[in-house]
């Protein structure tokens, strides 16, 4: 059978083979595939936006919220502060006070019956000792650690034995325990001026020691 082509090969479709089809479908498929992949991550990602913004809302909210409390908590953390630096200088200054009730009640406890106290006078000498400051350990500070000295003005009848019983006096109180870590030196001298009553008058000078850090 004889094929007569008037169109020249023109008007004759191609022949359909397997491998036209796989181009064809790959030509058409992959790129709705890609497509759809890029309108799921596109929707995926406006659902996350949409979460982050909401729960951005809920935060925001929050914070409103929690800004009176936030303003109360700031306050107190400045007191805070504030506190802990004054117990910081009370605690440094706690070191350099002495306790005088028990002294005063040890030297109560001890005086004998036939001295007779009129006068106490208590006088502090400020020494300077350089230190350093705990915010600023090369900077020097000057701390006023005080010397205290005391004098007690002891009268008695004049007798002759007056003198030993303010030696005594004297030696007990060095001899104590409890005068014995605070009291560095204790001296005693006699009023050589007798008034009419025949009263003698000693003195004696106490030196405490600094307080110990």
């Amino acid at each position: 059978m004889h094929k007569i082509d008037l169109l020249k090969g023109q008007g004759i479709p191609p022949k359909v083979t397997f491998g036209n089809v796989i181009i064809i479908i790959i030509t058409i498929i992959v790129p709705v595939l890609v497509l759809a992949g890029f309108l799921d991550k596109y929707l995926r990602n406006n659902i996350e936006i949409e979460n982050i913004e909401h729960n951005i809302g809920s935060l925001e909210q929050n914070v409103t919220k929690s800004q009176p409390d936030m303003k109360v908590t700031l306050e107190l953390q400045g007191q805070r502060d504030i506190y802990a630096a004054r117990l910081n200088e009370v605690a440094k200054c706690v070191d350099t006070y002495m306790q005088w009730s028990p002294v005063l009640i040890e030297l109560a406890q001890k005086i004998p019956p036939e001295i007779i106290m009129t006068k106490m006078e208590v006088t502090t000498e400020p020494i300077k000792t350089n230190g350093k400051q705990n915010n600023d350990p090369n900077k020097p500070l000057s701390i006023p650690i005080p010397e205290r000295k005391m004098v007690m003005e002891l009268n008695g009848i004049g007798t002759d034995s007056f003198n030993t019983i303010v030696q005594n006096y004297q030696k007990n109180l060095k001899a104590s325990e409890i005068l014995k870590s605070e009291l560095k030196d204790l001296k005693f001298y006699m009023n050589t001026n007798i008034n009419e009553d025949s009263l003698e008058t000693y003195y004696l000078n106490f030196v405490f020691q600094k307080p110990k850090k």
